[in-house]
């Protein structure tokens, strides 16, 4: 997923760190975790000033993915649960149809799982739990 959006973030001009932990497995429906991946990854290209940081890990008996962008408008502080709101655009001339990140939160629901938004400054990030 990160591969097919590599030449965006190019051209862009955002550098991707990775931190990928080797042999992480879920069990889930491929279909469905694939699209929640390239939601997020997506969402940071659009959003990413200059970098997006993408952590796979396992934690006891759970997947944490977290991914974080640096953007041009923020001034965040704490829980931004309102983006997984559909059709939410922080402004009206941002790309995108605003329902990414509510499917994003569909499929995570749907694998029992949690995801949450926030911000620091002028970083956002996105924590996914399954």
């Amino acid at each position: 997923i990160i591969n097919k959006h590599r030449d965006s973030f190019n051209d862009k001009k955002i550098s991707i760190e990775e931190d990928i932990e080797e042999d992480v497995k879920y069990n889930g429906d491929v279909e469905l975790i694939s699209k929640l991946l390239f939601e997020l990854v997506e969402n940071s290209c659009k959003y990413g000033k200059s970098y997006v940081k993408i952590k796979l890990m396992k934690s006891n008996d759970r997947i944490c993915l977290d991914v974080s962008n640096d953007t041009e408008n923020g001034n965040y502080k704490g829980s931004l649960d309102q983006v997984f709101e559909k059709f939410y655009k922080e402004r009206k001339d941002s790309p995108g149809d605003g329902l990414g990140l509510a499917v994003s939160k569909d499929i995570v629901k749907v694998h029992n799982g949690r995801i949450i938004a926030t911000g620091s400054g002028n970083e956002f990030s996105i924590k996914v739990e399954l």
